[in-house]
């Protein structure tokens, strides 16, 4: 893996352009997992929820290639999307988000990143690599979580539940 030029994070407010780039980007990347699973994408509650949390384009240079959004509640950074535009995937962004991302809840104190994944997707191995282990199961929705607490390395789980 190879990445090509530095990333960073750009805040998203709670403008309109800012809300469609999101959930443009959201329902291109989930939406054949929405389809597998008959769920269905609720505007309404995407953009009531919106404000609440942390948003950030991820960006190589000045160009948006993925999405980060993040909520905090009791010590723990709850990561709601971490989208990567298909081009860009596999270069390092993700991974790299997900460092970013542990440096911005310890900032905050939280002791736990938090996320859910569907049980298919291939971004399961980039959380184990990362450390994140399996912590629940939802049907088709694992719960994964990495104690940010610990300052210890990643240590990949095998995506066995714990």
């Amino acid at each position: 893996m190879q990445t090509l030029a530095p990333f960073h994070l750009k805040r998203l407010d709670n403008s309109e352009d800012h809300r469609r780039f999101a959930a443009r980007l959201i329902c291109s990347n989930m939406g054949d997992y929405y389809r597998k699973y008959a769920m269905v994408w609720n505007q309404q509650t995407f953009d009531q929820n919106w404000p609440h949390r942390s948003n950030y384009s991820i960006c190589q240079n000045n160009t948006p290639i993925g999405l980060l959004s993040l909520s905090l509640y009791n010590r723990n950074a709850y990561i709601r999307e971490l989208q990567i535009i298909p081009g860009w995937q596999g270069k390092g962004a993700g991974s790299w988000a997900l460092q970013e991302t542990e440096k911005l809840a310890r900032q905050h104190n939280c002791e736990y990143l938090r996320l859910k994944v569907f049980i298919c997707n291939p971004a399961l191995k980039l959380y184990d690599r990362a450390g994140f282990l399996i912590k629940m199961r939802e049907g088709d929705i694992f719960g994964m979580e990495k104690n940010i607490a610990e300052n210890t390395p990643a240590a990949p789980g095998r995506y066995s539940l714990r």
